[in-house]
């Protein structure tokens, strides 16, 4: 039987980094991304919570899985009407 996952958007935020050499000056400015993830809600807990691109059938499975630290959670919305 395959398990039925909720959708859930989650609101969360993320570090930023330079790919090049900059002046330290470069970073006065700096801020982190505000992220907002859709995707079937695989596992929570008070520590993180797992959404997932996709969900197969038997055997259960998932692929294009995220893991986010609760940390950095700012808001989880269960997103309704869609199956």
């Amino acid at each position: 039987m395959t398990q039925k996952f909720k959708i859930v958007r989650v609101d969360w935020i993320d570090s930023t980094t330079a790919t090049e050499w900059e002046t330290l000056d470069y970073w006065d400015d700096a801020e982190y991304l505000h992220i907002k993830s859709i995707g079937y809600e695989i596992k929570r807990t008070k520590e993180y919570i797992v959404i997932a691109l996709s969900v197969g059938q038997e055997p259960d499975q998932a692929c294009g899985a995220m893991t986010i630290p609760m940390c950095s959670v700012q808001s989880i919305k269960y997103l309704k009407g869609i199956q």
